[in-house]
């Protein structure tokens, strides 16, 4: 009984190491299991297990050089030398592309993620995929607004009335009609001197700086001549 018990014991010690073990002695088998797996260390992840989504910002990046408006869930995106960028939170979100004239263009539905930059293209039509990467610091936004000055002969009577992108021009000393804020594209453009209207259409506005427009008559009709000043 005590030559047993000594092998038993020896062969837990055995079965340390992970192996089963089976001791004979005389006519009794001895089978000795495998020992207990021990506990992994507290605070360890398991192999395969996957880990938490980020809820770091999301960042969208429209990369085109066309003047668009373009918004994230009703939010607008800010201008920049590489194309339009917002920060968002990460899952679904809506981007609506609009023209300088505010007109609805386009439209796409995406799911971002956290910590991430996900990069989408404009054709004029479509909003495309570009792929993603992971975020870095957003670029300087550029100056969208400028002011824009119209001159000459069209605007020489007294009585004349400018309207620029909805906004009324103010008159200066020099006889010049001047706006403030008015953003880069094509913007409207309506005069009107003695209630009759010299001109109503578009002229393209630069961004930011200084954009003067004068007005030269050709086949008939006022054809604008604008110079941007940054």
């Amino acid at each position: 009984m005590r030559a047993i018990t000594i092998l038993c014991v020896l062969g837990l010690t055995l079965a340390c190491g992970g192996t089963p073990v089976t001791i004979q002695v005389g006519d009794t088998r001895i089978d000795v299991g495998e020992a207990t797996p021990e506990a992994a260390p507290s605070g360890s992840r398991k192999t395969g297990s996957k880990p938490a989504p980020s809820t770091a910002p999301a960042q969208i990046q429209i990369s085109t050089n066309r003047g668009i408006l373009p918004q994230v869930d009703g939010v607008p995106m800010t201008a920049t030398a590489d194309g339009y960028f917002l920060e968002v939170a990460p899952g679904k979100r809506e981007i609506v592309v609009f023209n300088l004239l505010g007109t609805r263009k386009g439209q796409k539905t995406v799911q971002v993620s956290g910590g991430r930059r996900h990069v989408f293209g404009w054709d004029g039509k479509t909003v495309s995929d570009g792929g993603e990467r992971a975020a870095s610091p957003l670029p300087k936004p550029i100056v969208t607004t400028g002011s824009v000055v119209i001159t000459g002969l069209l605007v020489s009577d007294p009585g004349s009335v400018v309207v620029i992108a909805g906004q009324t021009a103010t008159r200066q000393s020099d006889g010049t009609f001047r706006a403030e804020g008015i953003a880069g594209g094509r913007q409207s453009v309506r005069i009107t001197a003695g209630g009759f209207d010299l001109y109503d259409g578009p002229v393209d506005v630069g961004w930011g700086g200084e954009t003067r427009c004068s007005f030269v008559l050709g086949s008939g009709a006022w054809v604008p001549d604008c110079r941007h000043h940054p």
